[in-house]
């Protein structure tokens, strides 16, 4: 089962009047939430939060496979987006009908029969779950090809991060951390020669300025230059 699969069917116990998931999301609602949010064309929308009295869903929440996308009106908030990186790093909560995901950041419930607890359940469950939908993306993945690639490309963790929180979709989400795992063990890798290196060194220093001892010859010095 795919990563989109997992979502879809985590998202399906989640069901309510106004939330719609896979294939039984309304085509007009769809629509109006790609217009209105707006909602890019290259993403696949796997859950919509109507949140309109009257139904057209022009306002509320999408989940994509590149993360939430969300429209409302009335409310404030200092960005209608977040990656699923993003997601995974705040620390939600609710108030009233808002969700808050921190620095300013927020969604309304308001307009919606799903309420903010609903809601919040909703994604804390996606985030609580989110390594249980990615895993089989994980698994597939070759170590040794992972390694070639940070090699060819010259990959860094900064690299990395930065591709993950700027945003993507689930299956390169997963990928960008088999990469980071893979780059903190070339660190650990790394540290080890380095270190080997320098107790070699210490110990080239020590034998060239004392002389090594043959274990055949104790008494003679093997090399000497001082």
């Amino acid at each position: 089962m795919s990563a989109n699969e997992k979502l879809i069917n985590l998202l399906k116990k989640h069901t309510s009047s106004d939330f719609y998931v896979g294939n039984n999301i309304p085509k007009d609602k769809l629509n109006n939430a790609i217009s209105a949010f707006p909602i890019s064309p290259h993403m696949q929308v796997f859950g919509l939060i109507d949140c309109t009295v009257f139904g057209s869903c022009d306002e509320g929440l999408a989940i994509t496979d590149c993360g939430l996308v969300w429209k409302n009106d009335w409310h404030e908030s200092t960005k209608s987006s977040l990656t699923w990186y993003e997601l995974l790093e705040c620390k939600m909560q609710t108030d009233g009908s808002l969700i808050l995901f921190g620095n300013g950041v927020s969604f309304s419930t308001a307009g919606s029969n799903m309420n903010s607890k609903a809601v919040f359940n909703l994604l804390y469950e996606i985030s609580d779950q989110f390594t249980y939908v990615i895993q089989e993306v994980i698994y597939n993945i070759d170590r040794e090809e992972a390694r070639e690639h940070i090699k060819n490309e010259n990959l860094t963790l900064d690299d990395v991060n930065n591709l993950m929180r700027f945003g993507g979709t689930i299956e390169s989400f997963a990928v960008g951390l088999f990469l980071q795992a893979v780059l903190l063990q070339i660190e650990e890798e790394n540290k080890k020669i380095k270190k080997q290196k320098t107790y070699r060194q210490v110990f080239l220093a020590i034998v060239f300025r004392i002389g090594w001892k043959s274990p055949v010859n104790p008494i003679g010095s093997v090399f000497r230059i001082w």
